[in-house]
């Protein structure tokens, strides 16, 4: 499967709510925020149709515990795969498993979960960098053709740890407020 980018599907907001709605009813106490970031987060830029959405755990709580109960939903464990504060997940698109798991709407499409502890700042990072592309479409357009020029150069076959550290200095740079 190659690397695509798709034109910004306004519905991709509705989806990573619904999600949200169901990990929210699933993780309850445990979690003191869920946010929607990424690509998918960002109007107006193409992108891989997959959503990314931040898990942020109260003080003292593990994401094993957690993670390994989400297996249980479809989810792939990936780990600590790039930070020691964070796992991730993924999961195709599949049935909702909230309380509004049936009838309309009851699929929600692929998507990634960082399972956070409380004290991680890769959360945090990714909101900053989601903040400032929402308000800066020139920053958006500069974003989208990294990105694409990413996807010509490692796309193909795909290469994806090129593809994603092709993109590292450009959003520290963004997060950092260094960006020209």
């Amino acid at each position: 499967m190659t690397i695509e980018l798709v034109a910004h599907d306004p519905s991709w907001n509705d989806q990573a709510d619904l999600l949200i709605e169901d990990l929210r009813f699933l993780l309850g106490g445990a979690v003191t925020r869920l946010d929607h970031v990424g690509s998918t987060s960002i109007p107006d830029l193409k992108t891989k149709p997959k959503l990314h959405i931040d898990v942020v755990l109260r003080p003292g709580t593990s994401p094993e515990p957690l993670s390994t109960d989400l297996e249980e939903y479809g989810y792939a464990n990936l780990g600590y795969l790039h930070r020691a504060k964070e796992i991730q997940l993924t999961r195709s698109r599949g049935c909702r498993f909230g309380p509004n798991g049936s009838g309309p709407g009851t699929t929600v499409m692929a998507h990634r979960l960082c399972i956070c502890q409380s004290d991680c700042v890769a959360p945090v990072e990714r909101r900053r960098f989601r903040d400032a592309l929402r308000n800066d479409a020139a920053l958006v357009r500069e974003y989208e053709n990294l990105k694409q020029d990413l996807v010509e150069r490692f796309g193909l076959l795909p290469d994806w740890e090129s593809y994603n550290r092709g993109k590292t200095n450009f959003i520290k740079a963004v997060v950092e407020d260094r960006w020209p």
